[in-house]
């Protein structure tokens, strides 16, 4: 295996360009929820096998929040009937802010001897950073 070593000869003619964005949110509502299940995992159509499940809490919360992110242009291009194309490079962070919500952790159901069921829930915010990176193509 061979390469050549060093900078390409010829710069590229069209250089990536990159567009920032900024991103608001101004309210928007979260459903947390924990279900409980019991059962196979494989069933088939007629029900036999099919596990049961109940919603043991729910809740819903107001969020609001904002992000940021680039486009990265990696090609362009354009097709037969002159139309642009490009692949860009998106990568973006988004932070809903969320309002407080009663929900249940990992634990916070306890199965006591004699068959009854207790509960322990949580309270917190519910806030959350979600990054985001992926391909954009332009045809």
């Amino acid at each position: 295996m061979s390469g050549p070593l060093g900078p390409p000869s010829d710069p590229p003619s069209d250089p990536p360009s990159a567009r920032p964005s900024l991103r608001s949110r101004a309210g928007g509502l979260s459903y947390l929820f924990t279900e409980t299940s019991v059962g196979d995992d494989e069933y088939d159509d007629d029900g036999y096998g099919e596990p049961l499940s109940t919603t043991n809490f729910d809740d819903l919360a107001l969020t609001y929040g904002g992000g940021v992110g680039v486009l990265v242009t990696l090609h362009r291009g354009w097709t037969d009937e002159g139309r642009p194309t490009a692949v860009s490079l998106d990568a973006r962070v988004r932070y809903p802010a969320g309002g407080e919500a009663t929900y249940l952790g990992r634990g916070d159901v306890t199965r006591y001897r004699d068959g009854t069921i207790g509960v322990d829930p949580r309270r917190s915010r519910t806030d959350l950073v979600a990054p985001h990176l992926g391909l954009a193509f332009t045809f």
